[in-house]
């Protein structure tokens, strides 16, 4: 329970306090008994929820208004698992939300909840359906940005053009890097390394698209690549 009780402080504190997504994780982590692997699991989870606040936020708010703040981060928390990031079984997720419930004495509805967090397993009905999909709303609900913004840019640009916008700003960027050929030569470097990187259209870059973060790979740290 260690990994949901700092989500839920470091979510709190982001979006009650307006505190800096990295500074709050280096506050929560340096104060905390915490091992390498809770520290990542807590950071691949606020980071899910706060890409998808919005959305959770109107979707909680639709069907549990009676809630507290906490236990709505803490369904948000399973919907992360659940839509997006699928690191806890269901028997996982399960067992963590009747063990919130049951050391909070909340006084709610446990198969209710088990039941509505299951039905969103495969992500795609997060926006409630009575939402028109052209509205200013659903484009704020969909990629997470201000209503106030999206507003603003269908003024502007129209809103079809604010719809792309908005994708493609909400999109992962790809990660370039380019060979230091004082170390390694671009074609030992592609014959040890195709599974990671691949060859861009640019002269001389490739794109990384290994699992790992690029600045743990001995590669990057032994400057062998450097990132673009």
């Amino acid at each position: 329970m260690k990994v949901l009780n700092l989500t839920i402080s470091v979510i709190k504190n982001i979006v009650n306090d307006n505190e800096d997504f990295y500074k709050v994780l280096r506050k929560t982590f340096d104060t905390k008994d915490i091992t390498k692997e809770e520290k990542k699991t807590v950071t691949v989870f606020a980071g899910c929820i706060l890409r998808h606040y919005l959305c959770f936020k109107d979707l909680l708010n639709r069907n549990f208004k009676n809630i507290d703040e906490d236990f709505k981060i803490v369904i948000m928390f399973m919907l992360a698992n659940v839509s997006f990031l699928r690191r806890l079984s269901e028997d996982e997720w399960a067992s963590k939300l009747n063990t919130y419930i049951k050391e909070n004495a909340l006084d709610v509805d446990n198969d209710l909840i088990f039941n509505f967090i299951k039905s969103k397993v495969d992500g795609n009905t997060l926006i409630d359906d009575t939402i028109e999909k052209t509205s200013h709303y659903y484009c704020s609900l969909r990629f997470n940005l201000p209503i106030f913004l999206t507003k603003m840019w269908s003024r502007t640009f129209s809103k079809k053009l604010t719809y792309k916008i908005a994708k493609s700003i909400t999109k992962n960027p790809r990660q370039l890097v380019k060979v230091n050929t004082l170390k390694i030569s671009e074609s030992d470097f592609e014959n040890k390394f195709a599974k990671d990187f691949i060859r861009t259209e640019y002269d001389g870059l490739y794109e990384y698209i290994g699992s790992e973060p690029l600045k743990r790979l001995p590669l990057y740290q032994n400057k062998k690549i450097f990132a673009i």
